[in-house]
């Protein structure tokens, strides 16, 4: 990958883990908030729970990317095969 590439598919990746993180949180809300409006969830909290874990997965993302990545200094640290 080229200088302008790179940069640009790492800002567009970073934006995304930003947006699924942000979904998640606005379910989590919106069925904490409204749980018995949801009746096609009766398991509200396996639902929540899945949301979390969407929340989580976006956060591991975004700190990989900028472990990994960010920076060339940190680029050098690459994970133990």
């Amino acid at each position: 990958m080229n200088n302008v590439v790179a940069p640009a598919l790492l800002k567009a990746l970073h934006k995304k883990y930003d947006a699924e993180l942000e979904v998640a949180f606005a379910e989590c809300i919106i069925y904490l908030a409204n749980s018995s409006g949801i009746g096609e969830h009766s398991e509200i909290v396996v639902e929540v729970d899945k949301k979390i874990q969407a929340m989580h997965d976006a956060i591991g993302k975004k700190e990989i990317l900028d472990t990994y990545f960010k920076t060339k200094e940190k680029n050098d640290k690459k994970p133990a095969n």
